[in-house]
């Protein structure tokens, strides 16, 4: 049976998904040496609960996500949160080397995966860069 996670699922999602506490976005901004100048690509971003928080903290974030409704609630969190620094992109784990196509010579400085780590193909390797 496969979840979806449109229309009132998201609503539910959006309403009742706890967010990150500061201190987890603290350790990762230590952790990786985030800086204003950094890329951040949270993928299986949902409606918004770590790539908003940690659109502050960098220069901008992209938020994939396989469902557009979710992308859609994540959009609206970003807005009533003033963050103006965030991309959302319709893609899956097996998109992220089409992204990096798109980025060019720019490459995340950090990938994050919050709750979403369970719905990626873990079975299958991405294309080596060449």
């Amino acid at each position: 049976m496969t979840v979806g996670f449109s229309g009132d699922v998201a609503e539910y999602y959006a309403k009742f998904r706890r967010g990150y506490p500061p201190q987890a976005l603290d350790a990762l901004q230590t952790a990786f040496a985030l800086t204003t100048d950094d890329i951040v690509l949270d993928l299986g971003c949902g409606t918004g609960q770590l790539a908003v928080p940690l659109a502050s903290r960098v220069g901008s974030v992209i938020g994939m996500d396989p469902e557009p409704d979710m992308l859609r609630l994540a959009r609206d969190t970003a807005a009533r949160h003033d963050v103006r620094n965030a991309t959302w992109v319709l893609g899956a784990d097996t998109d992220v080397p089409a992204l990096g196509e798109l980025m060019g010579q720019r490459s995340p400085a950090m990938a994050v995966i919050g709750q979403a780590l369970h719905w990626m193909h873990h079975g299958e390797q991405c294309p080596s860069a060449s």
